[in-house]
């Protein structure tokens, strides 16, 4: 019996594959945010992957793999792959970002440098 204010159900399958799809999305556009949005969903794949991982290797279906029906074989393999990948994405995306001699922001085109700051008023 589910709660009266549970979420229907497969909502978090549908949210995910819309933030999956924002970072292959905005990632193929070169989009600013493409790097937060691909460590988000890098964060939530392996976290569902190690959830899997721990269900299969609680319920022993690893050491009996030769003996699962093909479903049971593709489930653990999915575990496994899930976490491997939400690592691989992490790892990738959470480089050290820009290197040290890399130039700073530059104004928008069209626009001037903002001005020096004044001086001080005389007496201080």
């Amino acid at each position: 019996m589910k709660a009266a204010l549970a979420p229907p159900p497969a909502w978090l399958s549908l949210t995910l594959v819309a933030l999956y799809g924002t970072g292959a999305v905005s990632a193929f556009l070169r989009a600013r945010h493409s790097r937060a949005v691909g460590l988000l969903a890098g964060a939530f794949l392996a976290a569902g992957g190690l959830a899997a991982v721990a269900r299969t290797t609680r319920y022993e279906l690893v050491g009996h793999f030769a003996d699962l029906p093909a479903y049971g074989r593709l489930t653990v393999l999915t575990a496994f792959f899930g976490l491997l990948g939400g690592l691989a994405v992490l790892v990738l995306l959470a480089g050290r970002g820009a290197p040290a001699g890399a130039p700073g922001p530059r104004p928008p085109a069209g626009m001037p440098a903002p001005a020096p700051p004044y001086p001080p008023p005389p007496g201080w």
